[in-house]
């Protein structure tokens, strides 16, 4: 092996140790301190405000990073509800944004509470632009999502729709060979039309091209379903 060749391997070994111990220590202190500061700006941009009683930011080993919340609450700047839960972990890749990929690890949420309107114009009530969709690649290898106990509420002008959709679980993560597995229960009121549901399934993906195929799996019941107000809020992502 040429010294060339060593000092290069030296100095890339040691660039990774500095931005590991960078990632690792100096990243999550830097969050955690200034969280506050950091949460102001948010709010600064949008319609929003935010209080929490917890909030802790930590970054893993496999580049992986996580927070977790306790007793969030969002309302508007004019004292309207938006969002609480009494707690939540979330944990994805960052690292894999830059190439607009969002790679959830974890998801873990109890006792939702979602109130959310659309005026005419497109406009949310959370923030005061226009809502955009981010063209995000979503990848499901470690896809690992608990929902215990949740209430949404969705007052849709754009689309005329008033929808509420409210249950005690909805668990998303991998099952054998196919990408997914769900379970969910519940009920669905669309424009004072009432789907209960409570059922689990695993599935390749897209659903559309393996809904059909024998390793499709279905257990449980959906009563009283209509799809014509839901299929214009279909994500145009690759999970349908």
């Amino acid at each position: 092996m040429s010294k060339q060749f060593k000092y290069i391997f030296i100095i890339i070994f040691l660039l990774f140790i500095i931005f590991e111990f960078l990632y690792l220590y100096i990243v999550p202190k830097l969050i955690n301190s200034n969280i506050n500061d950091i949460i102001k700006i948010f709010e600064n941009k949008s319609n929003v405000v935010l209080n929490y009683d917890k909030f802790n930011f930590k970054t893993k080993f496999d580049f992986s990073c996580s927070f977790s919340i306790d007793n969030l609450n969002i309302k508007t700047k004019q004292n309207i509800n938006i969002l609480n839960f009494e707690q939540t972990n979330f944990e994805f890749y960052p690292l894999k944004l830059i190439f607009k990929t969002l790679d959830l690890k974890l998801l873990y949420i109890k006792n939702l509470n979602l109130n959310v309107s659309r005026d005419k114009d497109g406009i949310f009530n959370f923030i005061n632009i226009a809502f955009k969709p981010i063209n995000l690649k979503i990848k499901y290898d470690n896809i690992n999502v608990n929902l215990l106990k949740y209430d949404i509420k969705f007052n849709d002008e754009f689309y005329n729709n008033k929808i509420c959709f409210k249950g005690n679980k909805f668990v998303i993560n991998n099952y054998k060979s196919q990408a997914l597995k769900v379970k969910i229960d519940g009920d669905l009121n669309i424009n004072n039309q009432n789907t209960i549901f409570d059922f689990e399934f695993a599935s390749n993906l897209p659903l559309k091209k393996y809904l059909n195929d024998e390793k499709f799996v279905f257990n449980g019941y959906i009563k009283n379903f209509d799809t014509k107000d839901l299929v214009k809020y279909l994500p145009k992502y690759p999970i349908y």
